[in-house]
């Protein structure tokens, strides 16, 4: 069997977090060793989700500029510093926390039809917050 370095530790890191938020609506998912999750639609699920953000060292956030309306649909899309692809995902409500090994990223998330991007480099211990805000008016 063909092992993978760092998924061990992965795998105990999904193991963890699920039980510890198997009360809980948001879930903890991995794709391709990149561990996730996704959620936040109501002050009880949003609860839920911020107690879950300490393992993760990218914190996505979605709302609509202006009045700051939370949008509960992105599709998000991770890229390594190579152009590669890392992680395609569609958002299950206006939070999305990502576990990333270090390195430099463009992160792309798009909402009815509008693209937005971003830049960012992690460190060993470093850990970012990033706010996607599209027009106002776009439709849901």
């Amino acid at each position: 069997m063909k092992r993978v370095p760092g998924l061990a530790p992965l795998a105990l890191l999904c193991m963890a977090l699920s039980v510890a938020a198997a009360e809980l609506t948001p879930r903890v998912h991995a794709s391709d060793g990149i561990a996730y999750v996704s959620g936040g639609i109501g002050s009880d699920e949003r609860q839920a989700m911020q107690e879950l953000t300490e393992p993760f060292n990218l914190r996505l956030a979605f709302s609509e500029i202006g009045s700051g309306a939370l949008l509960a649909t992105a599709k998000v899309r991770i890229y390594d510093a190579a152009g590669k692809l890392l992680l395609a995902v569609a958002s299950d409500g206006p939070l999305l926390f990502v576990l990333l090994p270090e390195g430099s990223y463009r992160i792309e998330a798009e909402h009815a039809g509008v693209l937005l991007k971003q830049q960012l480099a992690l460190g060993p211990k470093s850990s970012r917050a990033l706010a996607f805000q599209w027009p106002r008016g776009t439709p849901e």
